[in-house]
């Protein structure tokens, strides 16, 4: 895929679960080859949207668009070969837990 190329989009997705709506209009775009980080106080949505990417969970409304192809409703079996072909996140926060204030500060290369 090219460089530039948008591979992950978000298009207004909201999620509720019951009457309380944990997710409103969010929009996101991951560029081919782009890391990010999904941060937030615990209860923002953090673990929604990755389920949602993930295709564990659906949107209740908007689109989730992986490499132009609306996974939003699609099936448990399709979404679990999309994800072990197309994309990867690694779930951080027991690291972070872990790391001294020490190995925080220290540069990237020494994580090499």
């Amino acid at each position: 895929m090219a460089a530039g190329r948008i591979l992950l989009e978000l298009k207004g997705v909201g999620k509720s679960f019951g009457a309380t709506r944990v997710l409103e209009q969010i929009d996101l775009a991951v560029e081919d080859g782009e890391f990010i980080t999904i941060l937030g106080p615990s209860g923002s949505g953090k673990t929604t949207i990755l389920r949602m990417i993930g295709g564990f969970a659906q949107p209740d409304q908007g689109q989730i668009l992986l490499d132009g192809e609306d996974i939003g409703q699609k099936g448990e079996v399709v979404c679990s070969t999309l994800r072990s072909s197309t994309m990867s996140c690694i779930a951080m926060y027991h690291v972070i837990a872990t790391i001294t204030r020490q190995q925080r500060t220290w540069p990237q290369s020494s994580f090499n």
